[in-house]
């Protein structure tokens, strides 16, 4: 078979189907640039991780991960920082909600999980303690004080559900 002839038959494809990946890469690109405007520098990095090698964009994203990689650890550091802080007003909730965000492959992640666990046992014994405050509040019959300690009960916890029903009781 004449090789040459069979190359030159596929050409037209070969070029139509680069500049098609081409195309592809570059909206990708664009859409990671986009997400790192908005500084989510995860996604940004798992969309470059779709731009398929050998093209222009490929080239462009080599310089552009370290970069990112840095920029996603510094806002997890950041985000490990507003937890901590939130937790030393005894905001546990908010804390634990910042923790979350913590993403995977940061420096900041493992700290973030340790604090997780640890956040939410305080989280727990908080919510205990108001729960308690409540009930020694309603049995002097001061009800008002006691649907105020109910109300800052925080979602998930144990007590939560009970919480809610004697708010239910007590508003009645």
């Amino acid at each position: 078979p004449n090789i040459v002839f069979w190359q030159q038959q596929i050409q037209p494809m070969v070029s139509q189907a680069q500049a098609n990946l081409e195309k592809e890469a570059y909206q990708l690109l664009e859409q990671a640039y986009n997400q790192a405007i908005e500084r989510d520098f995860t996604g940004a990095l798992n969309t470059f991780k779709q731009i398929p090698k050998g093209t222009k964009a490929y080239a462009t994203i080599e310089e552009k991960v370290p970069e990112y990689t840095q920029k996603r650890n510094i806002k997890a550091n950041f985000l490990l920082q507003q937890a901590y802080n939130r937790a030393a007003q005894q905001d546990f909730t908010n804390a634990l909600v910042y923790l979350k965000k913590i993403p995977k492959h940061t420096d900041a992640y493992p700290k973030a999980q340790e604090k997780i666990v640890d956040y939410t046992a305080k989280q727990e014994m908080r919510a205990k303690y108001l729960s308690k405050m409540a009930y020694n509040q309603a049995v002097l019959k001061n009800y008002t004080k006691a649907l105020d300690y109910l109300k800052q009960i925080p979602e998930g916890t144990s007590v939560y559900p009970r919480a809610q029903a004697k708010i239910q009781q007590y508003t009645r």
